[in-house]
């Protein structure tokens, strides 16, 4: 009976070893697919679309923090393009402190990803359920989604309320 158990219980470790590494694996992968989009990106900031959101950004796994302008096109709203410029400036600010960094090779491959990115409204009714579901109503918001490993890819809590800013209109600073 002892062995039975035994042999359950490393069936069962080797299974939980097994989908670690299979997940290790598959956000090691979108990293590098989310890492690419950034480096074709003109300003570092990733304009996603619906798909890109869903897996690189909503589906765990995911090794990395993402930080995103939800806003509409250039030329719909005033404050809302100062808000677009401001997060322009900052994800700026932020990829040359992070390239001027300096240091060796492998603090740099074990420093925490962030990466900064920008969805649009749109009239497509996909688009709006994104935006409806994350209780997104209104435009520009601003979102950081952290890294959490076990989290579920559902819309309910997704947001941490302290990582959701609506930005108002004199909210827009130039510090």
């Amino acid at each position: 009976a002892v062995f039975r158990y035994l042999f359950i219980t490393l069936l069962v470790l080797a299974n939980t070893v097994l989908a670690a590494e299979s997940n290790l694996k598959e956000g090691k992968e979108k990293q590098k697919a989310i890492e690419a989009l950034e480096a074709r990106s003109r300003n570092g900031i990733i304009e996603f679309t619906k798909k890109q959101w869903e897996e690189l950004v909503f589906v765990n796994p995911r090794p990395y923090d993402v930080v995103v302008l939800w806003n509409v096109r250039p030329g719909k709203c005033e404050h809302c393009q100062e808000a677009q410029d401001e997060f322009g400036s900052l994800v700026y600010s932020f990829i040359n402190a992070r390239g001027s960094q300096g240091g060796d090779h492998q603090s740099a491959s074990v420093e925490k990803k962030i990466f900064f990115g920008i969805y649009y409204f749109e009239k497509d009714k996909a688009v709006q359920k994104v935006f409806k579901d994350h209780g997104l109503l209104t435009v520009p918001y601003l979102t950081v989604s952290e890294m959490d490993l076990k989290r579920e890819a559902k819309t309910e809590g997704f947001f941490k309320a302290e990582n959701k800013w609506l930005i108002g209109a004199n909210e827009v600073h130039d510090a």
